[in-house]
């Protein structure tokens, strides 16, 4: 049964048989409801695929994953500049390069090196892991 109310020209509708506002024959609310379903619908598939896609690649590049730094044992005439020059990324200005491994190891960028010390060569990515690698191949 449809029940028919009219308090003004404005608000003239009916309520439908499940209490749902009709205009020329139309569930309003219905259709809204439908529409918010979909889009959270849409929204939850897009996101389970980003998260996945992310997964798969965090998984892949795994067994990529660079190391933090390179260790070294220092030889006699080595000063940190020489080391930062000859290891450091080209990258970067010389004086961040002595920066950066000074950082790396808790020296003042002017400590006097030891041989047979162990230093610690910042890594930044894959290109300059594998010039140091090369780089330290007798």
């Amino acid at each position: 049964m449809v029940q028919t109310w009219n308090t003004s020209d404005k608000y003239r509708g009916q309520v439908g048989p499940l209490g749902l506002i009709t205009s020329g024959g139309r569930i309003r609310r219905a259709r809204r409801i439908r529409l918010v379903r979909r889009m959270t619908l849409v929204a939850v598939a897009a996101l389970l695929f980003l998260l996945t896609a992310t997964m798969a690649l965090a998984r892949r590049n795994g067994s990529k994953q660079i190391p933090a730094h390179v260790s070294l044992t220092v030889q006699s005439g080595d000063t940190l500049w020489k080391l930062a020059h000859r290891y450091g990324d080209p990258r970067q200005y010389i004086l961040e390069r002595v920066d950066d491994l000074a950082n790396e190891n808790n020296l003042q960028a002017d400590s006097v090196l030891q041989p047979g010390q162990r230093i610690l060569i910042p890594v930044r990515n894959v290109a300059h892991l594998t010039r140091i690698q090369a780089s330290l191949k007798p």
